[in-house]
């Protein structure tokens, strides 16, 4: 049952990107779109981080951190695009369970047919629990298995920066405050 839970995490970790690329080609794209996208992935890899590891702070505390960053976020798109539509094709939205569905099927048979994979590449003698005292958490964080936060965090920063700097060249407050006289 965890290899399918596995399975399933790894789907929609595979699936949000082909999202991103649908997006892309979008002249319409409104930040509100990329914050749900976002919200996903940070949903995903929380969820796989909580999976994989026996404590679960790390994984919680990394949730906290990104919710943190998309509600500012959410603060300053609120005051610069406040009546932007968002425009969506009907092709688009078709497309998500459809990639969805296939993704799905795509790592179902991976699944089903994972013994003889495992046969194949005498894999068999590999159990992840000689694994569990030599893993750490700061694993994470080595050149080549850090980048979904980095990109993550990156993202945060230059959205932050970039709507400051369009505020104060429009000359416009980055948080609206409305007094009311009494």
């Amino acid at each position: 049952m965890m290899k399918l839970i596995n399975m399933i995490i790894i789907s929609l970790t595979l699936i949000i990107p082909s999202i991103i690329s649908i997006m892309s080609n979008n002249k319409f794209m409104h930040p509100m779109l990329m914050g749900i996208i976002m919200f996903i992935t940070t949903m995903i890899s929380s969820i796989n981080l909580s999976l994989n590891f026996k404590n679960h702070w790390f994984s919680f505390l990394t949730f906290l951190i990104l919710i943190g960053g998309m509600m500012i976020l959410f603060l300053y798109f609120i005051s610069f695009n406040n009546n932007m539509k968002m425009n969506m094709k009907w092709m688009f939205l078709m497309s998500i369970p459809l990639k969805s569905i296939f993704m799905f099927i795509f790592m179902f048979s991976i699944y089903l047919n994972f013994n003889k994979i495992m046969w194949i590449y005498n894999i068999n003698d590999i159990k992840m629990s000689s694994f569990e005292n030599k893993f750490n958490l700061n694993f994470m964080y080595l050149e080549k298995k850090n980048m979904p936060s980095m990109i993550a965090m990156l993202y945060l920063l230059l959205t932050l920066s970039m709507i400051v700097k369009l505020c104060i060249n429009k000359k416009i407050k980055i948080r609206k405050i409305n007094y009311e006289k009494i």
